[in-house]
């Protein structure tokens, strides 16, 4: 840039071949930006979709351990009487099934299956093995089965 003094005023004028950002420059910039916008967008959809199925798995395996607290606070024989009614002894590797459980707050179906351990052939089996299945719905995505294991045991 030129620079010229009148009296006591200072002026600019622009050299030529001097300017500012042209249409096109702006144009190309922002281009550039939307391009780097579209390419982060699959990220981002990915990344809050993985972070609903975290919250969904988080919260199906708080119904699960609330289940599972649930059974271990009854009483054994009372357990055993809801399980297997008027079967006594209870032979080893005897199956009772609950009924599907659905819990509306994870959209899942649960399946408990108890198996009795009896090996000394005594009335009431020594423990159950507690198997959990849930299925859980994932939208568009189809349902994930999980699997959750414990044994209750008789400590009488």
């Amino acid at each position: 840039m030129s620079t010229r003094h009148h009296s006591n005023i200072l002026c600019t004028s622009p050299v030529r071949g001097e300017r500012g950002v042209s249409i096109i420059e702006t144009l190309v910039a922002a281009l550039l930006i939307s391009i780097a916008i579209m390419a982060t967008t699959p990220v981002m959809i990915n990344g809050f979709s993985s972070l609903k199925t975290g919250q969904a798995q988080m919260a199906l395996s708080g119904s699960v351990l609330a289940e599972i607290d649930d059974i271990r606070s009854r009483k054994y024989y009372e357990l055993i009487e809801e399980l297997y009614p008027g079967m006594v002894p209870v032979p080893n590797g005897s199956v009772a099934t609950e009924a599907n459980v659905y819990d509306p707050k994870t959209k899942a179906t649960m399946t408990i299956v108890y198996t009795a351990r009896n090996q000394a052939a005594r009335d009431l089996p020594e423990a159950l093995d507690v198997k959990i299945t849930a299925v859980q719905k994932r939208g568009k995505f189809g349902t994930t089965t999980y699997e959750f294991e414990t044994v209750v045991a008789n400590l009488n």
